[in-house]
Order: structure tokens, then sequence, then C-alpha cells
């Protein structure tokens, strides 16, 4: 399963990474009992300044299950049922993925699912 088609590869990298990298990992409830996991993110987060756009409205993890989770889902509090429902994006989401596609040289990823995986079977890193 190391390889898979390059556009869901990159698809499920990004999806990994936003989530990752969100403003919810440096002081929302996600962390609030992970001072490591804080502190990680707070060390690295500086390299999502090149992308602004991407969690604009967005400080916590709610923010952003709202714009894709229906809210009869999110109303059951069982978070991890909204993977297994369409999207409810009205295009935000989209348009930040599309800007980002278009801004992103693919040489220096802001988290470790962005590396591309080629470098890894061909020189054993990235």
């Amino acid at each position: 399963s190391f390889i898979r088609e390059p556009s869901s590869r990159f698809y499920s990298s990004y999806d990994e990474a936003f989530y990752r990298m969100g403003p919810w990992m440096g002081e929302g409830e996600i962390v609030w009992d992970k001072p490591r996991l804080r502190e990680w993110y707070n060390s690295i987060k500086h390299r999502m300044d090149k992308y602004p756009y991407l969690y604009e409205g967005m400080k916590e993890m709610n923010d952003y299950r709202k714009m894709y989770c229906p809210k009869e889902v999110l109303d059951t509090g069982d978070f991890l049922k909204c993977n297994k429902y369409d999207s409810i994006d009205d295009g935000r989401l989209l348009k930040r993925f599309e800007q980002f596609v278009h801004d992103y040289d693919g040489i220096e990823p802001f988290d470790v699912h962005l590396n591309m995986q080629t470098t890894n079977l061909i020189y054993g890193s990235s």
C-alpha cells in the first residue's frame, strides 16, 4: 500500500497535513492535555506562513468540521462519522485547496505527509 496513484496519494497527504497543521493544534481543546504536541506545533507553524488563506476563519477544530460535515452528524458528537458522508463544502475549502496546489512548490513541505514518496523510494529519504 506504500505506492499509490499519485493524485490519490497527494489528496490524502494534504488532508492529513491540513488536519495536523490547523490552528487547533496550537491552543485548541484537541491539545489541551498534550503539551508536547502543542510544543511541536508551535515550533513548526511558521511553515504555514506561505499559505495564510488555508485556515482563514478557523481557530478550533469545530470551525473546520462545520465547513464539511453535515450538522445532523455533528450534533451526534461522533465526529468520525463525518468521514462517511459527502462533504457539504460550499466551495471555500475547495478554493483553498486549489490555491494551495497553485502555490505549493513541493520542495518545502509544511508537514511530513506532503513529502514526495518517489524520493523516499529512490534515495531512502525526501
